[in-house]
């Protein structure tokens, strides 16, 4: 089992070094490849979370 918290530390090192767009894309390719679709689908949710936070108070929606 994941501890939470560390799926969350490790989205912040990924956003400190990578823009949105390509963290998109590396979860994309991260599903193509059967030894790391675990770790996308952890983190995947987390990113939308932080995502779709960002849209609401910047007032963009879709």
């Amino acid at each position: 089992m994941v501890n939470p918290k560390d799926t969350v530390a490790v989205i912040s090192v990924l956003k400190a070094h990578y823009s949105d767009d390509v963290l998109a894309r590396m979860s994309l390719s991260a599903d193509k490849t059967p030894s790391t679709q675990n770790i996308a689908s952890l983190l995947r949710p987390e990113l939308q979370c932080e995502w779709y936070a960002t849209l609401k108070s910047s007032g963009i929606m879709f």
